[in-house]
């Protein structure tokens, strides 16, 4: 039983790396490069149709954006700027001809609703290994995307990231 709640208090020790990490990703798309490579492939990653922001200690204080580029609107940079974090957004990953979309919790750093490529073949044993391979895939990128995010949140380029960022949301009201 004490094992169980040295996790638990370790989970919500670290669950602001899911909003920093959101938070990241939309900054890096909106400015930088959506374009993540994994092993020798290229992924172009976007915010789809849907974003939840919300108040860190006050959930009950949301901004949900729906349709759309949400990501992109100015009710999402207004909310970003006073404070908001990004609590789940709809995420979509494409490499090539394939596509998937998904939503992505911050706090639980959980995916769901996971919507997969066009599986293939006919057979329906490899229509099921078809499935399991593109589901395994989505998930190795997303956790390399996520390496990649600690590989800077861990060194010592990051202080310099987070007061880019700053800067970048400061300056959103020229946008918003």
């Amino acid at each position: 039983m004490y094992e169980s709640m040295d996790l638990a208090d370790e989970v919500a020790r670290k669950r602001f790396l899911g909003t920093e990490f959101l938070l990241w990703l939309w900054y890096r798309v909106e400015t930088e490069n959506n374009i993540f490579n994994v092993e020798d492939k290229q992924f172009e990653l976007n915010f789809d149709d849907q974003l939840m922001l919300e108040v860190q200690l006050a959930a009950a204080e949301q901004t949900s954006l729906k349709g759309g580029s949400p990501a992109h609107a100015p009710e999402a940079y207004k909310a970003i700027q006073h404070g908001k974090r990004i609590a789940r957004a709809r995420m979509r990953i494409a490499q090539a001809e394939r596509e998937w979309v998904f939503m992505f919790n911050a706090d639980s750093f959980a995916m769901s609703g996971i919507k997969i490529p066009a599986v293939l073949r006919d057979a329906d044993d490899d229509k099921i290994d078809e499935r399991l391979y593109l589901i395994d895939e989505i998930d190795k990128v997303w956790r390399t995307i996520y390496r990649q995010f600690l590989a800077l949140r861990l060194s010592d380029a990051w202080g310099k990231e987070v007061e880019v960022v700053r800067a970048y949301i400061r300056n959103l009201k020229d946008v918003a």
